[in-house]
């Protein structure tokens, strides 16, 4: 198995999303230009799988303020400190901030091992696919969450009757991981919790 450089497999990715769409126009992701709806173009396609390699995945600068509301309830129901009142809010918005990352980079984690395997990262071109395939002419999508309790309606109205595979990383209510179900059998040797884990620590990162 011959190794994809960074640069090789956002080529990669171009190609094989773009030969995706051509063949499934009405998969690609739609966005709205002057209060009309329409699909990506080829070229907005290519800049899409661009800006998501380019991305970096970071903490947000919180622009928002807490709702007060919120802290003298759990002041008052639940018994907070009202001197701990800054310090949870802190901890409330980078958990948040955390648990979006994360998301984030289980795509980035798996991209990196899936490269070799001979997946293409989407980069958020086709409609509710974070991966495609192609296997002897045949086609295969994949959708990835971090959690089993992530996805939304609209993304399982997408999904359900068409053939794009689905996999959750945690299980929320069990609280179990999901590794070994994951769905490419040969490229699931080599994804683990604690290789996701530690991804996550050495990439999640200050601005």
């Amino acid at each position: 198995m011959s190794e994809k450089s960074n640069e090789e497999f956002k080529k990669f990715s171009i190609k094989t999303t773009t030969d995706y769409l051509k063949i499934f126009p009405k998969k690609a992701t739609s966005k709205t230009v002057g209060g009309v709806k329409r699909k990506l173009t080829y070229d907005e396609q290519i800049i899409n799988i661009e800006k998501s390699f380019e991305k970096i995945i970071a903490p947000n600068k919180t622009t928002t303020k807490p709702d007060e509301l919120v802290s003298l309830v759990l002041e008052k129901v639940y018994e907070h400190d009202r001197s701990d009142r800054e310090k949870i809010q802190k901890s409330y918005q980078d958990q948040k901030q955390t648990e979006m990352k994360i998301g984030a980079l289980l795509e980035r984690y798996i991209s990196s091992k899936g490269k070799d395997y001979g997946w293409a990262f989407t980069g958020e071109c086709v409609e509710s696919v974070d991966f495609v395939k192609k296997t002897d002419g045949k086609w295969t999508t994949l959708q990835i969450k971090t959690s089993s309790n992530t996805e939304n309606s609209s993304a399982k109205k997408v999904r359900d009757g068409t053939t794009i595979l689905m996999w959750y990383r945690r299980n929320a209510k069990e609280g179990t991981y999901n590794w070994d179900e994951f769905p490419d059998i040969d490229l699931r040797k080599v994804l683990s919790e604690q290789g996701f884990r530690e991804y996550v620590l050495k990439n999640f990162k200050s601005k």
